[in-house]
């Protein structure tokens, strides 16, 4: 098994830059991307199957239907074939950090945690185009494989790795997310539609919404921009997403709004107006509400507390 590592943003622009030879890198082997920046853009692209995170910062990557923040409490899957572009914009360099699987790499191992008695991905998955292989969205930060990825950073960053240590933690890698499917699909399977291609469909929609939001909350959003991310109509959208999450989309907007509203007062000093507007409210009048109701406290009484501590 061969590899790349890429340890910063290649610049297109750059005089002599061989971009054929650049995009062969990743149709012949795995490539690791362990760069810092405070100012890149990248249009859409099409690349392989990958694993985005960062260690510092934000990144934001998006599809044609939904925009990703990659956060130190999240990972983003993006499949292969998937048109995507990114961007960092930041005063402090952002430390990205990014794993990607060659095709042939992804059969060869999909292939061989699929042959034994417990399939970790159904018939489904694993007869389909393997850029619809594995589910494209946010993960939650978990205790596997961003535990991976810091030590296969640290390894690089000190220069104290072997190539055996590298193939070893991308199969643990590419193992893992087989996994994660798995677990997936098992509650998929629970989802009330009658076929299963349905419940798949309807998962990965909703699961676009629910980045979306993740992602865009301080944003103008609303259910019609919402059901254009997920190609659903708005009652339709409505009814699912509160099937599966329990609350509506709306709801689960302001509940991340004041989540983040809350991690601001806490570990900024920005002016209590601006963290309202920061976090998508449109009246400071209506944050303070909600934020009482929610936490039982108003928003400048927790700063003064946060800060007691």
């Amino acid at each position: 098994m061969s590899y790349h590592i890429i340890p910063e943003f290649p610049d297109y622009s750059r005089s002599g830059f061989d971009m054929d030879r650049y995009i062969n890198i990743y149709k012949t082997s795995n490539v690791i991307t362990n760069a810092s920046s405070s100012n890149t853009y990248y249009a859409l692209h099409s690349g392989v199957l990958s694993i985005k995170y960062v260690f510092k910062g934000e990144e934001y990557y998006s599809t044609s239907l939904c925009r990703y923040k990659v956060d130190e409490n999240n990972f983003l899957v993006i499949n292969s074939g998937q048109r995507y572009g990114s961007y960092i914009n930041s005063v402090e360099p952002t430390e990205s950090f990014s794993v990607f699987f060659n095709n042939n790499f992804v059969r060869e191992v999909i292939s061989a945690v699929t042959t034994g008695e417990e399939k970790l991905l159904e018939n489904s998955l694993i007869s389909c185009s393997i850029g619809e292989m594995f589910f494209e969205k946010l993960y939650r930060k978990d205790s596997e494989i961003i535990p991976a990825l810091s030590r296969l950073k640290f390894a690089l960053d000190s220069g104290n790795f072997t190539s055996g240590y590298i193939e070893d933690t991308l199969h643990f890698l590419l193992g893992k997310l087989a996994v994660k499917n798995k677990e997936l699909l098992k509650k998929i399977s629970e989802l009330p539609a009658a076929k299963k291609s349905t419940r798949i469909e309807l998962f990965r929609r909703l699961s676009r919404v629910k980045d979306y939001i993740i992602s865009c909350y301080s944003d103008n959003l609303n259910l019609s921009v919402l059901s254009r991310a997920a190609c659903m109509n708005e009652h339709h959208l409505l009814r699912e997403f509160k099937k599966v999450y329990g609350v509506t989309p709306h709801r689960y907007l302001t509940e991340i709004r004041l989540r983040e509203s809350k991690k601001m007062l806490k570990v900024t000093s920005l002016p209590i107006t601006e963290i309202s507007a920061r976090s998508g409210f449109e009246y400071l009048s209506s944050f303070s509400q909600l934020f009482r109701s929610k936490f039982g406290i108003s928003p400048a009484e927790f700063r003064k507390k946060s800060q007691q501590k």
